[in-house]
């Protein structure tokens, strides 16, 4: 008897889906003694949620998303609270779920996952309602999503000249903060809700954040001279970043922000823009989620065809 699993594809992730990795995908699926039923999202999420609904209604429980973050969010938010567990094959710009679940980012090896993974349960967070899977946030980080999102290239090159150029002309706002019954006010250049570890591309933002403790990391960085965004920079990608003097992490379950009027925020790597109260919160044990085995990080199984 056949294995099920429905798999949900973003065309646009990244550098695209190509031929390539559709026959490889399809390669391994049959190799491998699998049904499948494919679907290709599309700008309106309403066939991507009819599709999981009905896979549901198959009992099936195996979901592979292949796209980044922001696709994993729109597949996650319909999965939540569900039997079904939802597997991550990075094809995005960043993929920082994936690669806080150290899943290989080479998709020759990814999609090993399919037969090498142990579900588990994940926390996720929301904010304002809204879920999301890897981070949220609100000042410079959300102010560089909200550009990105806007471009025809995308990548970590692209991510990195909006940094380098935002960072010089950006004005950090006056929050005042509001959790575990304390009030702070404090002007911040970004603050992060982390449920993983890095907003993607192996920049950490909370280094030892982890997805299945009921909490959220809540990472703030206060404004810090230009002269020194290179050591920050490098703070961030060394996995080092808690230990800056401009940065400072607690846990919460859920925290209020106020600002000084509405902005933008993002999820996921989602920018939306969102009235001047913003709160979030975490949802434990909220997702199933595919955790690579210790076979599949050892040994990748099916490569070849391509990287």
């Amino acid at each position: 008897m056949k294995r099920r699993v429905s798999i949900i594809i973003n065309p646009i992730s990244g550098n695209g889906f190509s031929k390539r990795k559709e026959q490889l995908l399809k390669s391994y699926l049959s190799d491998n003694h699998y049904e499948s039923d494919i679907c290709f999202t599309e700008e309106r999420e309403d066939s991507t949620k009819v599709f999981i609904q009905k896979q549901l209604e198959k009992d099936c429980t195996n979901f592979l998303v292949v796209g980044g973050d922001g696709t994993v969010n729109m597949v996650g938010k319909f999965l939540a609270g569900t039997e079904g567990a939802l597997g991550v094959i990075p094809n995005g710009s960043g993929n920082g779920l994936a690669r806080h679940l150290q899943i290989p980012t080479k998709f020759s090896e990814s999609i090993s996952l399919i037969d090498n993974h142990r579900v588990i349960d994940m926390d996720y967070g929301t904010v304002n309602g809204i879920p999301f899977f890897c981070t949220a946030g609100i000042g410079f980080d959300a102010e560089v999503a909200h550009i990105f999102s806007r471009q025809t290239v995308r990548g970590f090159k692209t991510y990195l000249e909006i940094i380098l150029k935002e960072f010089a002309r950006y004005k950090p706002e006056k929050f005042t903060i509001r959790f575990d019954g304390k009030e702070i006010h404090t002007n911040s250049f970004l603050m992060t809700f982390a449920n993983a570890g890095q907003f993607g591309n192996n920049v950490f933002i909370s280094p030892d954040a982890k997805i299945d403790d009921g909490l959220l990391d809540f990472c703030l960085i206060s404004p810090f001279p230009q002269i020194l965004a290179p050591l920050v920079g490098v703070q961030a990608l060394s996995k080092t970043i808690n230990s800056s003097h401009f940065y400072e992490m607690t846990r919460v379950v859920e925290a209020k922000i106020i600002r000084e009027g509405p902005g933008w925020v993002h999820f996921d790597g989602e920018p939306v823009n969102l009235p001047k109260e913003v709160e979030f919160k975490t949802i434990p044990a909220g997702i199933k989620i595919m955790q690579p085995t210790e076979n599949m990080l050892k040994k990748p199984l099916f490569t070849g065809l391509l990287n």
